[in-house]
């Protein structure tokens, strides 16, 4: 019989939901402070600020490209006009996803303890607040919070039915796969491996039951998954011929690659008892249970381990005690694991040459790759011995380390020119500089008479700061969509060129005016080549040379303004 004392310190769930909730506030609050970033900008203003009127139902019938995360983007329509247009405060913009990240943080430590028991929600509550993966994504005016909020929903749902609660296990999991490919429609792939997990599950736990039954009871989430992926098919001309634009990764094994980065990353020491409990499983055999009519599964009782009695499912809510899955936590392990697995490698096989999805798409998967982890930490009880407090600090220090260790990996990478965007590193985490820049033309009353070109990446975002900033329209171009006949600095017109660094700076010069780059770039701070007038963080901006360079009043740039 097991005799682990209970430390004191996982009674008080409370408490530890502040100390999560807190941590994952800290680490969030500085991006979300932020400035926007291009995929935000695009949301906001293609789908949310809706600045001809068309109506929340437009948000729902317009998908011209795959950045419309219709749900969210919907939430956000009424959300931003709950805040009266105020797109300056990026925090408050970002509220909506930063509360259902918050929510997702709830549900794994309140819900999921009931499986997990105290010990291992605290320190799953603690894995996401600290997470390098799921808060890069958490924050941002896009879909992702909310898919992996409706994720982990999903995964409750899929717990109480294989616990016997089928009723309402169904409803949870139904409505939440019903919705998840409104949000984003690659969300779809979530629905298979629930209906695995719940199949393979039941008939493990189950004796004498037929396996069509297990798979009758595993039906409701494919077929809500298919369903709410339907609702595209009343869009189908515009769905299909956005999937038919090249996008994506190079290499599918790159995909793969990071996916298995950012499993490390995100889970830690749980990710090495993840490993672990998926070879015991696969080495282990777990014969079914003989049939005892007798001794049927009652969905009232839960035993709470092999030398234990039976806790009844009120009692374990409000225990610190796990409640027993109905088979082995490893075959639970290993039922979401191959699941996970499965459906990313059939997707990544059957993607075209040159084009495999972003690894973004797999955040669906994120919430059951969590549960597995966590209850690898039952297969291993060694990690429950530990004192919790040693083993929450050792969760924070990896996502802690993570983080540091990528943003001076990407800050590297950034000064050589490249914009890494996976799901460990993205190059716009953090930033201010544009808006710092946007603001500072504006103070220094540069803005007249300017023209100013960025590349591709920084565009959307430059130029919403710049309308902010009071900045003319039409003034900032993009080095890719650069007008025919485009004369640089003409009519005492000044061009002004926003660049990581001298060498990218010559670079968007030479596209502009048809010049020689090395030429350029030799001629820095002489005629004939550019000067840099000020440099702030990443970003700097250039000009032509000038003999005089314009001078920098030291005021503080003035406060933006909202664009409605």
């Amino acid at each position: 019989m097991s005799t682990r004392k209970l430390d004191a310190s996982e009674g008080s769930l409370s408490a530890w939901l502040v100390i999560a909730l807190a941590i994952y506030v800290v680490r969030t609050m500085p991006w979300a402070m932020s400035e926007l970033w291009y995929d935000e900008v695009i949301t906001l203003g293609d789908y949310v600020l809706d600045a001809h009127g068309r109506g929340l139902g437009y948000v729902f019938r317009n998908y011209p490209v795959a950045n419309n995360h219709m749900l969210s983007s919907a939430v956000y329509w009424l959300w931003v006009r709950f805040i009266d247009f105020n797109v300056t405060a990026e925090h408050l913009l970002r509220f909506p996803s930063i509360a259902f990240g918050a929510l997702t943080i709830v549900l794994v430590m309140c819900h999921w303890r009931v499986w997990l028991g105290s010990r291992l929600a605290i320190l799953g509550g603690l894995l996401l607040a600290i997470s390098p993966v799921f808060t890069a994504y958490a924050y941002q005016v896009r879909g992702y919070a909310l898919t992996m909020a409706l994720a982990a929903v999903a995964v409750s749902g899929a717990l109480e039915i294989i616990n016997g609660r089928h009723r309402a296990g169904q409803v949870i999991t139904v409505v939440a796969m019903l919705l998840l490919p409104i949000v984003i429609p690659s969300n779809v792939i979530l629905a298979p491996v629930l209906a695995l997990f719940i199949a393979i599950v039941l008939w493990q736990a189950q004796a004498g039951q037929p396996w069509t039954q297990c798979l009758l009871r595993a039906l409701p989430a494919l077929l809500a998954g298919i369903v709410g992926f339907s609702y595209y098919f009343t869009l189908w001309d515009a769905f299909l011929a956005v999937s038919r634009e090249p996008s994506g990764w190079s290499s599918a094994w790159m995909v793969a690659g990071n996916l298995t980065l950012a499993l490390l990353a995100h889970a830690g020491l749980f990710a090495v008892t993840l490993v672990g409990a998926v070879v015991f499983c696969a080495g282990k055999r777990h014969d079914r249970p003989s049939p005892q009519p007798a001794a049927a599964f009652d969905p009232t009782l839960a035993p709470a381990g092999r030398d234990r009695d039976p806790v009844p499912v009120d009692a374990a809510v409000n225990s610190s005690r796990p409640r027993q899955l109905p088979v082995p936590p490893g075959v639970a392990v290993g039922a979401l694991t191959l699941g996970c697995v499965a459906v990313t490698a059939a997707i990544l096989l059957a993607a075209r040459p040159g084009q495999a999805p972003y690894p973004r798409v797999f955040l669906v998967l994120l919430p059951p790759l969590t549960l597995a982890a966590l209850l690898s930490g039952r297969v291993f009880a060694v990690i429950q011995q530990w004192p919790l407090i040693l083993t929450a600090l050792l969760v924070v220090a990896n996502g802690f380390v993570w983080e540091r260790v990528s943003e001076v990996v990407t800050d590297a990478q950034l000064r050589r020119g490249a914009t890494p965007n996976n799901l460990i590193q993205q190059y716009y985490r953090g930033a201010d500089e544009l808006r710092h820049l946007a603001s500072l033309m504006a103070h220094q009353e540069w803005m007249e008479n300017a023209i100013v070109v960025t590349d591709e990446y920084d565009f959307p975002t430059f130029r919403l700061y710049w309308l902010l900033a009071g900045g003319p329209r039409g003034a900032v171009i993009a080095i890719n969509r650069i007008p025919d006949g485009f004369q640089a600095a003409r009519g005492g017109q000044n061009l002004w060129i926003v660049a990581r660094n001298q060498e990218v700076a010559a670079g968007l010069y030479q596209r502009v005016t048809g010049g020689d780059a090395d030429t350029i770039r030799q001629n820095f701070n002489r005629p004939g080549g550019l000067i840099e007038v000020i440099t702030y963080r990443r970003r700097g901006l250039f000009l032509p040379y000038m003999p005089k360079p314009p001078t920098i009043r030291q005021e503080p740039p003035p406060k933006t303004k909202n664009l409605v």
